[in-house]
């Protein structure tokens, strides 16, 4: 599946990136059940799917500190990647895709549904997520 972008978290994605506001942490959360990201999905609509009950999860902060991040250029703009993120999951069966939140727990910013659902090894077993978010920007044409 891809990356989408949600409506609700969008503009606070975007003032961060382009400095308008200072950038904050984000938090990734693994979806404990299927769910299909939309642009309209919510904070409230991916919390619902998030993986409960496991004592070896919480969600992650994702800090915008420069050794976290990998920057490369590309024709159209520029692609950040992140650190890999890890969980040792006690009791989750599976995980099927995850969410980013911001600093506060109100937006939603991506989701993504994964291809096929990690299947828990264990238990325990080790969940790495590899966040794989390309960013475009296009030249401007005025």
């Amino acid at each position: 599946m891809s990356l989408v972008l949600t409506q609700e978290g969008a503009a606070r994605l975007w003032q961060w990136l382009l400095g308008l506001v200072p950038p904050a942490v984000a938090n990734v959360h693994l979806l404990g059940m299927p769910y299909i990201p939309t642009h309209t999905s919510t904070l409230s609509a991916l919390a619902a799917n998030e993986v409960t009950g496991d004592t070896g999860y919480s969600p992650r902060a994702l800090f915008h500190a420069a050794a976290d991040w990998t920057i490369s250029g590309l024709p159209t703009g520029a692609q950040a990647q992140y650190i890999t993120v890890s969980w040792t999951l006690v009791s989750a069966p599976a995980v099927y895709g995850y969410y980013v939140s911001d600093d506060a727990f109100t937006v939603s910013l991506w989701a993504e549904q994964f291809a096929s659902p990690w299947t828990n090894p264990g238990p325990p077993g080790v969940m790495a997520l590899q966040l794989p978010p390309t960013l475009t920007s296009l030249p401007s044409t005025s």
